[in-house]
């Protein structure tokens, strides 16, 4: 029985293989996921940039841009989990391939438990990522109403630091939007999204709204100011659209979250 918790995860699997793509796809649809073909690297990459999956199963060996030359360029563009596949097995190729930003590496023939162990165990580590990237969103009870710093190990650490510094400038801006921050960022509208949906899970308009509402929260614990005032601190123009947000989210109104968080 497929779990419930994969319904709607989305796997790329890239190989130029028709019988291999079917065999993963059937057993993959079976576990509860939706599956993504593509038979060459020119197409992987338009379904990456079009049609951003969850997870890429990648094979090595194929005819016109082999799986490194693929994986290379998604790790331009994306940071979405990939499991490369090869019936070489050789050592050389895993080095160069975990080189490349490769997660996971897989020698063919494989039992579909297997994959699907792998793949379990990859999402768990992905969606871990997630949660800690989103706790830099969630604020503290410090008087400053900044999102907290992160410490920089890696280029997805910079990434956010540099997107969280963004978002701390900018956060009364009412014209704040996709286009902004990803020129700032120096990078494409399709190169930021897909880097923000993969670390976060959240789209660039998702992740505006909740660093919005986390600041707000923070000026309603934190401060006297109105609920007008904090709408437009927070870049909403429009006070009653902002409760009647702020509501959904918190499942009170500003005015019952300041008292129930009254010191």
């Amino acid at each position: 029985m497929a779990d419930t918790r994969l319904q709607d995860r989305r796997i790329l699997v890239v190989d130029d293989e028709v019988r291999m793509v079917r065999f993963i796809r059937l057993n993959l649809e079976h576990d509860g996921f939706q599956v993504i073909e593509a038979y060459n690297g020119m197409q992987a990459l338009e379904r990456i940039r079009t049609n951003l999956p969850d997870l890429v199963l990648l094979d090595v060996m194929m005819p016109d841009i082999d799986g490194f030359e693929v994986l290379r360029t998604i790790r331009e563009i994306s940071q979405v989990p990939v499991i490369m596949l090869t019936a070489k097995g050789e050592e050389d190729d895993r080095v160069r391939g975990l080189e490349l930003g490769a997660d996971d590496y897989i020698t063919k023939p494989f039992s579909s438990e297997f994959l699907h162990a792998r793949i379990e165990n990859l999402m768990a580590q992905r969606q871990q990522l997630q949660q800690f990237y989103r706790s830099q969103i969630t604020t503290s009870s410090k008087p400053e109403f900044s999102l907290p710093p992160l410490e920089i190990k890696s280029q997805e650490d910079l990434f956010m630091k540099k997107l969280i510094a963004l978002m701390n400038e900018n956060i009364d801006n009412f014209e704040l939007n996709i286009d902004y921050l990803a020129t700032e960022l120096g990078m494409s509208r399709t190169v930021f999204f897909n880097k923000l949906k993969s670390l976060t899970g959240y789209s660039p308009v998702e992740f505006v709204r909740e660093v919005r509402f986390e600041r707000a929260a923070e000026y309603i614990r934190n401060s006297e100011l109105t609920v007008s005032e904090i709408s437009y601190q927070v870049g909403i123009e429009d006070p009653r659209y902002f409760s009647r947000c702020f509501k959904q989210k918190y499942g009170l109104t500003p005015s019952e979250y300041r008292l129930q968080n009254a010191n």
